[in-house]
């Protein structure tokens, strides 16, 4: 008899109601901590061969042209009159300053909404991620070498991502393998194997998705990332837990659910840069030289994101979703995607819903426990409210949930 995914215990309405009103609590908690600058991932759980965190650098500008856009421009004209003017008292320049910063804040919050709410969803996302082709093969006995090298073949960022995998010196030790100079998509699948392909693949389709680049949200993105990475193996655990026929799923679930994240953040710097030569435009017109001059001191500043991200990350998730063409082979991760997003209750759920939604209470409290930020009174809550219980968080603790074993 196969163990259920759920708790033994049962709980009263009246109980089931208050483990939601501070779930959603939590859920708030941890969208403030995601963005805060005084939190960091611990390095120790982070799969350093999935993430760019550790590798990354900034962009190298060769040509003018690469750095002066228009807002920068505009931005660059303000700066050179504002030293033509006399210094201000400071005081007055601070309360300036904290007027002007709440207005632009405000305005980005206008322009990144409207631009989640509004775009194509086509236009919001990095590339073609080839999710639903990878999904209609890959959890069955269809999968083979020729499908996943197509989808290389499709997907130039997913061929260089899973080359730079199979050549990389920490990865083969892992395998237990001499470094080999493997140019071949192909020959890197097979290096790999088939099976652990079913895990690698959507966390390497997933890397196009996140722009590391901007150094305004260089502490939130690896936390967004970890907190995708974390979600995808929990739920693939807790499948595997429940002996599921194809627990692998989770990964390509946990990793899906997490696409609205990188879209918010990815638009972030661009949407904050378009709002402040709005504002620099309309104190211009208005003769607010004061205000014109002190534009040039905002930075962009992370505070409304919170907000932003409870409520776009499902619904732009869904868009994207929706653009996707499932079949009936595909069509339960779907529906478990959107059983997460529409917050259906744990107990109505298929057991891929199921399983994403502990996947995602796993991460939260794990991450913000590590950063001593978790309110204790709150977890029987949100036990109760996943249908989960602490000796099991223990267990996927154990596990080392942030990084993946092939």
């Amino acid at each position: 008899m196969k163990k259920s995914i759920y708790t033994e215990k049962r709980y009263r309405q009246s109980g089931l109601d208050d483990a939601e009103r501070v779930s959603n609590k939590v859920k708030s908690r941890f969208t403030k901590w995601l963005v805060s600058h005084r939190y960091l991932v611990h390095q120790k759980d982070v799969d350093h061969l999935l993430s760019r965190e550790s590798d990354f650098c900034d962009s190298v500008i060769l040509h003018e042209s690469e750095r002066v856009a228009e807002q920068q421009r505009i931005l660059l004209e303000c700066e050179q009159d504002r030293v033509k003017e006399k210094r201000l008292n400071a005081e007055t320049r601070q309360e300036r300053y904290k007027k002007v910063s709440d207005v632009v804040i405000k305005a980005a919050e206008a322009v990144l909404s409207q631009k989640l709410n509004d775009t194509d969803p086509s236009q919001l996302i990095i590339g073609t991620p080839y999710f639903e082709e990878f999904a209609s093969f890959a959890y069955g006995a269809s999968l083979d070498f020729t499908k996943l090298g197509n989808l290389c073949t499709l997907s130039k960022p997913l061929s260089n991502s899973i080359l730079d995998l199979v050549n990389n010196d920490k990865f083969c030790e892992k395998k237990g393998q001499k470094v080999r100079n493997i140019r071949d998509p192909k020959t890197a699948i097979g290096f790999i194997g088939i099976e652990s392909c079913r895990m690698i693949f959507p966390v390497m389709m997933s890397k196009q998705l996140l722009k590391w680049s901007d150094k305004n949200t260089k502490i939130m993105v690896p936390k967004i990332w970890q907190s995708a990475v974390s979600t995808a193996n929990v739920t693939r655990m807790r499948l595997a837990d429940v002996e599921y026929k194809e627990p692998d799923i989770g990964i390509l679930l946990g990793m899906m659910r997490s696409i609205g994240l990188f879209i918010i953040a990815n638009n972030f710097i661009s949407s904050f840069d378009e709002a402040l030569s709005l504002v620099m435009m309309d104190y211009k017109e208005k003769k607010m030289r004061d205000e014109y001059f002190s534009c040039a001191d905002v930075t962009p500043k992370l505070e409304y994101l919170p907000l932003i991200i409870e409520k776009f990350e499902g619904l732009v998730t869904k868009k994207i979703i929706e653009t996707f063409n499932w079949d009936m082979n595909t069509i339960h991760i779907k529906n478990a995607l959107i059983e997460d997003i529409d917050n259906v209750a744990i107990l109505e759920r298929s057991i891929l819903g199921a399983a994403l939604a502990q996947g995602k209470a796993f991460t939260v409290f794990d991450m913000m426990n590590k950063s001593h930020v978790f309110d204790r009174e709150h977890l029987p809550y949100w036990l109760a409210h996943h249908q989960i219980e602490m000796s099991t968080f223990k267990n996927l603790r154990s596990r080392n949930p942030g990084q993946l074993e092939f």
